[in-house]
């Protein structure tokens, strides 16, 4: 009897092992990603309320390039490339009637460039969002100051 029990616990084995081999859990990469629990934008001069300010000046008559600059967390070479920038109220209507942008952002590296098209400070809304799926963002509203001449 002992005999047949350990034969019959072997067999059992073998093919509790084949079962749980074709029926098994596939292991999904997806289930080790990390995904972005923060983000927040450090260039920033003041905030109020809840909003984050930055004021950048133009000088001369070049156009003005800023970086806005952030972290997320948890911090992970892997994931900061997981952000995009978006821009919004980047134009106005000039003399003529016809929509300009005054400023642009880069998608991928936060570069802010204004455009020397006006006479009036503008101010522009800089948000950053992930992209990974996580819906993690922040924005800043960046004042376009024109010094009096």
């Amino acid at each position: 009897m002992r005999k047949s029990v350990m034969f019959f616990i072997g067999v059992l084995f073998v093919i509790s092992v084949v079962v749980v081999s074709f029926f098994g859990m596939q292991a999904r990469l997806d289930q080790f990603k990390k995904y972005i629990s923060e983000i927040e934008i450090t260039s920033y001069d003041q905030i109020v309320g809840n909003r984050k300010y930055l004021v950048v000046e133009f000088i001369g008559e070049q156009d003005t390039f800023t970086t806005i600059r952030y972290r997320v967390a948890p911090t992970d070479d892997s994931i900061t490339s997981s952000v995009e920038f978006l821009i919004s109220d980047n134009t106005y209507t000039d003399e003529d009637g016809e929509k300009k942008e005054f400023a642009s952002i880069d998608k991928n590296t936060g570069i802010l460039e204004f455009y020397r098209y006006f006479e009036d400070n503008h101010f522009v809304t800089i948000t950053i969002r992930s992209t990974d799926g996580s819906n993690v963002s922040d924005s800043v509203s960046v004042l376009l100051y024109l010094p009096a001449e």
